[in-house]
């Protein structure tokens, strides 16, 4: 319903009430899942081929962090150190361009990472394997257990984290993709058992969410994510790419035979 000024109901209500009437409709819709299809799902996919699974496994190590938050932070700091070098304008900006998108993939990926691990431990949902013992809905405030870490997924969190920022550095079409290949790891850790249907779902919720927050606020602070005239081509990325090209026809010749 709608007041004399146009207003909905919902409108009118303090922004407290609203958030309140959120996170309670987010329990419900939570708890639903859990009961109905959680373990249902996880079951059907185990039961998968094991040649099938054996895939799933490998694919999953790339929900991981580690192998994206070493290298940028290790670019971070080289850039740093490079930029007291004396380093001609392109170099210069050229560094300070990988230096900032690394600084900004790190940040994007690292910080929704360490609120699911966080949340992990204050949740302490026991993992699928653990069904027949406790069923889907059970929950141990900070257990020392990472059997009982089972929400939300971290690996899920990493993949839709790096997924959104890889997309917003590259042209959109780029991001059919990564978002794909973001999917396929979160479905691994349903299909390899090591977290329900829900699990997944939070976890790619905040991984999104979260990146898309850190990155929205790099560009107010004038980071150039945004594609200039709607070409799809990211400026930082673009300036990154010469860098490179121009790197590689500098030490080209060094390779050439006499």
């Amino acid at each position: 319903m709608q007041d004399e000024t146009g207003n909905s109901g919902w409108n009118q209500l303090p922004g407290t009430v609203r958030f309140a009437l959120g996170i309670v409709a987010l329990l419900a819709i939570f708890t639903f899942l859990a009961l109905s299809i959680d373990i249902q799902i996880v079951r059907a996919l185990g039961r998968w081929p094991d040649e099938e699974r054996a895939w799933f496994e490998a694919l999953t190590r790339w929900g991981q962090s580690d192998w994206i938050l070493y290298p940028t932070l290790a670019l971070t700091v080289g850039a740093l150190l490079l930029g007291f070098a004396p380093l001609g304008y392109s170099w210069r900006w050229t560094v300070r361009a990988i230096g900032a998108v690394s600084w900004m993939i790190f940040v994007a990926v690292g910080l929704p990472g360490l609120i699911v691990q966080i949340a992990k431990r204050l949740i302490g949902r026991a993992r699928p394997f653990l069904y027949d013992q406790q069923g889907s809905l059970s929950f141990h405030f900070l257990p020392p257990d990472w059997t009982l870490h089972s929400f939300p997924s971290g690996h899920s969190a990493t993949a839709f984290a790096l997924a959104y920022v890889a997309t917003r550095l590259t042209a959109p079409l780029w991001g059919v993709l990564f978002y794909a290949w973001a999917a396929l790891v979160a479905l691994s850790r349903i299909t390899t058992g090591a977290h329900y249907p829900t699990d997944v779902i939070a976890g790619t919720l905040l991984g999104w969410f979260g990146a898309k927050l850190i990155v929205d606020r790099f560009e107010r602070h004038g980071f150039p994510v945004a594609a200039r005239n709607g070409t799809g081509t990211n400026p930082a990325g673009a300036l990154i790419w010469r860098g490179l090209k121009r790197l590689v026809r500098s030490v080209r010749p060094q390779f050439r035979r006499p």
